[in-house]
């Protein structure tokens, strides 16, 4: 069912849509850990100090991209 909702999607471009601002933060301990802030309706990439725009944490999985159907899907809720 993935496969079909993945084709549909992409062909509506859909999932083309969905622009994001890639962001390495280095961690206490030396760790590297990569957000991906995707873009509002008003071009705007990370949150900047004294945003106040919500934020929704998703955790596709290690090698999940970004453009996931359970990504992307969420995303378009959201």
């Amino acid at each position: 069912m993935q496969s079909i909702i993945y084709v549909v999607l992409e062909s509506l471009e859909k999932r083309n849509e969905h622009k994001f601002d890639h962001e390495l933060i280095t961690m206490a301990d030396g760790g590297t850990c990569g957000v991906d802030w995707e873009y509002d309706s008003e071009g705007r990439g990370r949150p900047e100090e004294g945003d106040d725009r919500p934020v929704l944490l998703l955790y596709p999985g290690l090698s999940g991209p970004n453009d996931s159907l359970y990504t992307v899907g969420v995303t378009m809720e959201a």
